[in-house]
């Protein structure tokens, strides 16, 4: 049968144990990939996701890769740090820029979806920069916005990365925001929104219309690496704790990401999810206990690039800017033997 084949094959069939020399799970979570693509050198890669989807875009371009989407900066940020300006959360606000992309039939004008400010400014509500612009100012970068998305259709690799299930749904113009709603819009028309803890099957619905609409509108040869964000819901606007929420985020997004990968020939899963949370804590999280460590950021997408390219150029580029000895056999010795950060 192939399920004991599987039981004997698989290299990642038994859960590690501490007897195991080197142990895939200690210190660092190291998850066993199976890719069924290769990534070219330096090929263009277009990410969407949230802030560790940044974060995995910063090492993929220290790697070599061309990351067109990155290259975006309105005006309103030149010289100053972009602090996740294309951050998507949900798989619904993902899809709405893909909608708006390559789809806008289906979608409101987006000059409806801004959200007003007191003094006459508005707000994106699908961007995270909380800078007021003027309508028309807003309009103009929603326009530069859905350019930078349609560049996605010249990128043979595509990476989605999942964070979020509170989503605020405004009923006036049929769509979810990407944003927090704001108190003052809330008051303002307070029977506008409202909060929408998604289920599995919103979730997947979502996403299965994503992956459907690049492989409509995208590379002949589209490929797409699919992952949860490890970051946590930092907060929640229902009644649960807020450590229970996020197990609910998460483990139905990793869900969602597992029949995804089944049903799609070029979706692959990245465990970049359980790379970070089933490793050590003190070596995977910041002080805030809420965002990665770039140093493991950076073993992760490296590790990536490994199983997915083994070229001599990445693996040079890869040497240095991993810690000293690191392998991928050996183990992240050097990560491993660093000291804890700060009040750890």
């Amino acid at each position: 049968m192939a399920a004991w084949s599987n039981l004997r094959k698989n290299p990642g069939s038994r859960w590690p144990a501490r007897s195991e020399v080197p142990t895939r799970l200690e210190p660092i979570c190291q998850p066993n990939l199976q890719p069924s693509f290769k990534l070219q050198p330096a090929e263009k890669v277009f990410t969407v996701g949230s802030c560790f989807a940044r974060n995995v875009e910063k090492h993929l371009a220290r790697l070599g890769y061309n990351l067109p989407g990155r290259e975006y900066v309105p005006k309103e940020l030149n010289n100053l740090p972009l602090d996740g300006f294309m951050n998507k959360f949900t798989p619904q606000s993902m899809l709405n820029e893909f909608l708006w992309a390559f789809e806008p039939d289906e979608m409101p004008d987006s000059s409806e979806t801004f959200l007003p400010q007191a003094d006459g400014t508005v707000i994106d509500g699908q961007l995270m920069s909380k800078i007021n612009v003027s309508p028309e100012r807003a309009y103009e970068r929603r326009q530069e916005i859905t350019d930078t998305f349609r560049l996605s259709q010249d990128c043979r690799v595509v990476v989605f990365t999942l964070g979020l299930v509170e989503a605020w749904f405004d009923k006036k113009t049929g769509i979810y925001l990407n944003r927090a709603l704001s108190q003052y819009n809330a008051s303002l028309e307070p029977d506008r929104f409202e909060l929408h803890v998604l289920s599995f099957e919103e979730l997947y619905t979502a996403t299965k219309r994503l992956m459907s609409i690049l492989a409509k509108h995208g590379h002949p040869d589209l490929r797409i690496l699919l992952t949860v964000s490890p970051v946590p819901l930092l907060a929640t606007f229902t009644q649960k704790d807020v450590l229970s929420a996020n197990t609910y985020s998460k483990s139905v997004l990793r869900t969602v990401a597992e029949h995804i990968s089944y049903e799609f020939d070029q979706v692959d899963y990245f465990p970049s999810y359980e790379s970070v949370t089933l490793s050590d804590r003190t070596l995977a999280w910041r002080d805030d206990l809420g965002h990665v460590r770039d140093d493991l950021v950076s073993v992760i997408v490296s590790n990536m690039a490994e199983a997915y390219a083994r070229t001599k150029v990445t693996a040079d580029v890869a040497r240095k800017i991993l810690p000293k000895n690191y392998t991928s056999v050996d183990g992240i010795k050097q990560l491993a033997a660093a000291p804890k950060p700060d009040g750890a």
